[in-house]
């Protein structure tokens, strides 16, 4: 029965790798350059994931003055900047090269945690590079825009007396050797801290006694292949789990 809890419970971490990790699709219905057309993005909300596309469509050719028709190589986004602490982005196809007479699209994604963010936007620019005719023309991306608003932390069992355990993601993550796990604790007690690896094998077990109130876990994952792994945090009365990602080193 543990094993078979245990194997749910890694599907569905790995559901959520595949839905925070996977590619964005185009909107077929686009009819202009970028779409939407420039504005307030979704609004990123505090412990949640976040996701919003941009879709990119590419003309075949375009009407240069003197010259006339011209075939369209590629277009290119060379970057977005002033995504929020948390936020990513990458495209479809992968190398953010779109061929003329495509479509790709950009998908913004990951979690915000810090939530003094809250309240701030986040104004988002970026340049998209048309090649044709041997020439590069550039256009800014601007006008797009994220929101941080308040959110409920899904890790989070509330308690009386306004105290409550809580286990948070850690930081930093991506990490390469450590990283600190910060939890909460109602009152003085040991926990069993587990990873896992993707195939819901236990690859570290350590008992920690932690005090009443905020406590830190610094884990040492040199040891470990790059990858994905799932952390759990469990007393017998709380348990809470979350994701983490070993980067190449």
């Amino acid at each position: 029965m543990k094993k078979l809890f245990t194997l749910l419970l890694v599907s569905t971490f790995l559901a959520g790798f595949q839905q925070a990790y996977a590619q964005c699709t185009p909107d077929p219905n686009v009819d202009s350059l970028i779409a939407p057309t420039p504005g307030p993005l979704a609004d990123a909300e505090i412990n949640m994931a976040y996701s919003s596309v941009i879709t990119v469509s590419v003309p075949a050719d375009t009407t240069l003055p003197i010259i006339g028709v011209t075939p369209i190589d590629s277009a290119r986004i060379s970057a977005i900047n002033g995504l929020p602490p948390g936020l990513t982005f990458q495209c479809n196809p992968a190398s953010c090269g779109f061929p003329g007479g495509t479509l790709g699209c950009i998908l913004l994604s990951g979690t915000v945690t810090d939530a003094s963010l809250i309240g701030n936007t986040y104004p988002l620019s970026g340049t998209l590079e048309v090649f044709a005719i041997g020439q590069t023309f550039s256009s800014a991306i601007t006008g797009y825009s994220i929101d941080i608003v308040g959110g409920t932390s899904t890790n989070t069992l509330q308690l009386t007396q306004n105290s409550s355990f809580e286990l948070y993601l850690n930081q930093p993550n991506p990490f390469q050797n450590t990283t600190n796990i910060g939890f909460n604790s109602p009152t003085v007690d040991q926990y069993e801290f587990r990873v896992l690896n993707m195939l819901g094998e236990e690859v570290h077990y350590e008992k920690v006694e932690a005090q009443s109130g905020k406590n830190n876990i610094v884990f040492d994952g040199a040891f470990l292949p790059a990858g994905f792994y799932l952390y759990m945090l469990s007393n017998g009365k709380y348990s809470s789990s979350s994701r983490m990602i070993i980067s190449d080193r």
